[in-house]
């Protein structure tokens, strides 16, 4: 017990010290180990152990972008493409992007999707697969007659 100069130490005043001093050096730790377990509490999730985390749950779900070529550089080629994203072709800056045309063998696997220009947007003229095929032939023709010609294979997935 500590005693306090001038107070006899069985006195009331003694007493109250003792418990003040007493309980601020078990309080104090104890607040510390109390903000510390905030501090993690907050950097952990709220689901369970076997929930995902989010970074691996919006990879997972996340859809992959299209597929870009500069149609070009296309002609006598093969192009492969996942049946689940698109070909955009990328024309230049200069170009009409609504005056692209495109015939393809095989309707059924895949479809041309034309560019379009409404004075807010521009979108490139693309190809849209249908179902999945070894090979179809594709004719793309730019707004100045030129044609390009190449293969298209259209695979499963989205890889």
């Amino acid at each position: 017990m500590v005693t306090i100069p001038g107070q006899n130490p069985g006195s009331s005043a003694a007493r109250v010290y003792h418990v003040a001093v007493n309980t601020r050096i078990i309080l104090a730790p104890v607040l510390v180990l109390g903000l510390a377990a905030s501090a993690l509490t907050g950097c952990s999730s709220s689901g369970s152990a076997s929930d995902p985390a989010p970074a691996q749950s919006a990879a997972s779900t996340q859809a992959l972008g299209p597929i870009t070529k500069d149609p070009t550089v296309l002609d006598g080629t093969t192009v492969t493409v996942p049946v689940k994203r698109e070909l955009v072709l990328d024309v230049p800056d200069d170009s009409d992007v609504t005056a692209w045309s495109a015939v393809i063998d095989d309707p059924a696997s895949a479809e041309f999707v034309p560019g379009t220009a409404d004075g807010s947007m521009t979108t490139n003229p693309g190809i849209h697969p249908l179902a999945e095929t070894e090979g179809v032939d594709v004719a793309i023709t730019d707004p100045e007659g030129r044609t390009v010609t190449f293969t298209l294979r259209i695979t499963p997935g989205e890889r």
